[in-house]
């Protein structure tokens, strides 16, 4: 494992080390995210390790989303700069998608991450993978109750039917913080997100990991193509085509238009409408559509059709949007037939109680 990237690291001026995940993986509440963070940390010690070689970080986490978005944004956020090495890092997440490991949204987490790995490796067949797993406190209270960590099984699946391997960095947290009396806040600001020196600990971790892979890593005499296994799901089933469509790209009716401001930090701009009925169409190919979002304040409802059929509501607001605005991502259909569709979009008259207004503002289509 890892012989490809370490060879690059000891005989390549420059290679590129994406990340891919979540907040944890963001560095959200480490008091400096470019510094201190468990990813900034593996960074440098990459570049201490290997000071002839050029490190070049991708910082492609979001801080709440999980892989079911990861899966349509990873063409613009990790595939687009080929990376030689992800770190990828949804199962926290991803916590609340697979209740056991018979379960549909089990199935569906192995498939985002078969999709996923099938990207990285058709962008650049030399890469190298490596699947993080976090802990956060309510998931540790549920294993303490007999509860399977489902989302974990499922990215750990498909990671050993692609042979990468697994770093639990979220269980070595866990059991620093249970022999020091078993406060989650010594080491999270919030039982989630790790202070200082709870990425400290995940860094630690990564590092002795990495040595030990780099110790076991055979001797080639250069990067050797992956050979993919058959996929796990038919062609019909897989993600390997989800992407994102910008929202410029839709027939925008009257009172629609396109903001050139960032979508809270997430998207570079976004397409509004504030007036009830206004109304957009996007054409696309495929078998399933979603929306990239912001809920603010003063965001609204909308109502959908997709080719025709019944108008569907969406609440696009919810009670966190009073304390700051965020981009969320939302599945419309995933069960269509594959093929040519249109989706039909307009500002619902009706708002939630404590919303400001009815704007809806969106960043792209998600397409699959």
């Amino acid at each position: 494992m890892l012989e490809n990237v370490l060879y690059k690291l000891k005989n390549r001026e420059k290679i590129t080390v994406g990340y891919f995940g979540g907040s944890i993986t963001e560095g959200a509440h480490a008091s400096d995210q470019t510094r201190l963070c468990w990813r900034a940390l593996t960074t440098t010690w990459l570049r201490e390790q290997f000071p002839n070689c050029e490190i070049t970080e991708i910082q492609g986490a979001i801080g709440g989303t999980g892989s079911v978005l990861g899966v349509y944004r990873c063409d613009r956020d990790l595939i687009a700069y080929k990376p030689d090495l992800v770190f990828y890092e949804f199962s926290v997440n991803d916590y609340g998608v697979a209740k056991d490991d018979n379960c549909e949204g089990y199935k569906r987490l192995v498939n985002n991450s078969e999709s996923i790995f099938r990207k990285i490796y058709k962008a650049n067949p030399t890469a190298d993978i490596v699947v993080m797993h976090t802990m956060v406190k309510n998931i540790e209270a549920d294993l303490v109750n007999g509860k399977n960590y489902s989302s974990r099984a499922a990215h750990t699946a498909a990671a050993r039917y692609y042979g990468l391997p697994c770093i639990e960095i979220g269980e070595a947290l866990r059991d620093v913080i249970n022999r020091d009396g078993g406060d989650w806040k010594k080491y999270t600001t919030d039982t989630v997100h790790p202070r200082d020196n709870g990425h400290a600990i995940y860094a630690d971790v990564v590092k002795a990991r990495l040595t030990e892979l780099f110790g076991d890593a055979a001797t080639i005499e250069a990067p050797v193509p992956k050979v993919l296994p058959e996929p796990l799901f038919a062609a019909d089933e897989t993600y390997e085509n989800a992407h994102m469509a910008d929202g410029s790209e839709a027939t925008l009716g009257h009172g629609w238009k396109l903001v050139k401001e960032s979508m809270c930090g997430r998207y570079p701009q976004y397409i509004e409408a504030s007036e009830p009925g206004a109304e957009l169409s996007f054409a696309f190919t495929g078998k399933r559509i979603g929306l990239y979002y912001m809920i603010a304040a003063d965001s609204g409802n909308a109502e959908y059709s997709i080719d025709g059929g019944e108008w569907k509501k969406i609440v696009m607001w919810d009670e966190w949007a009073l304390k700051f605005p965020r981009a969320f991502h939302s599945e419309l259909a995933t069960d269509l037939a594959y093929g040519e569709h249109t989706l039909r979009l307009r500002v619902s008259a009706q708002k939630e109680e404590q919303s400001t207004g009815t704007v809806l503002r969106i960043g792209t289509f998600s397409v699959g």
